[in-house]
């Protein structure tokens, strides 16, 4: 058993390490390991390679360069702890940034007469609206769900909180329409 190395043991120890740097942020540092891919993927075979795709998210560039900084120690002793050599295949770095500050305004405004309020979101998963913010106003509608739990397994959104995001999204859809895009500088 000493023999072994075990790659995945070496992955553990990482996605251990990732919680806990998030956690010691607390809400300025969102994490995740999302995917992991094991290699042979066999349950009688010491597993020979992991790979992690690993997600730190913050509204803080220092934050993130300082997270990413940690991180790499982290990596260089959990090979060590395991008996396994690692590398980082790739990065990819998203500056923080938020969302279109007049689409903004307009959920806001559109939300309000439905009894709902509107939370300025700083840091965003990989959504569509990343990859969109880049060429035109985008932003993210989520909707209520129970406990608060988005993106897992056990999230729930009941059906009237699905028909409310549903509504307040095509009168946004009917005011961009009828008035046009909100034009910068111009916040409601």
């Amino acid at each position: 058993m000493a023999q072994r190395k075990d790659a995945l043991l070496a992955a553990a120890y990482v996605i251990a390490d990732v919680r806990d740097i998030a956690g010691r942020h607390g809400l300025d540092l969102h994490s995740s390991v999302g995917r992991l891919e094991v290699f042979p993927n066999s349950p009688n075979t010491v597993p020979g390679e992991a790979v992690l795709f690993i997600e730190l998210r913050s509204a803080s560039a220092a934050i993130l360069a300082a997270a990413e900084e940690e991180m790499k120690q982290k990596f260089e002793a959990a090979a060590e702890r395991a008996g396994v050599v690692h590398e980082v295949r790739a990065i990819d770095r998203r500056e923080p940034g938020s969302f279109a500050p007049g689409l903004v305004s307009l959920a806001q405004r559109i939300a309000a007469p439905h009894g709902e309020t509107a939370r300025p979101l700083e840091t965003i998963g990989g959504q569509d609206a990343v990859a969109l913010s880049a060429f035109c106003p985008a932003i993210v509608l989520a909707v209520r769900s129970r406990g608060g739990v988005i993106r897992h397994p056990t999230e729930y959104t009941a059906p009237e909180d699905q028909q409310i995001g549903t509504q307040i999204l095509a009168d946004m859809l009917y005011c961009l329409a009828i008035e046009g895009p909100p034009r910068r500088g111009r916040e409601d």
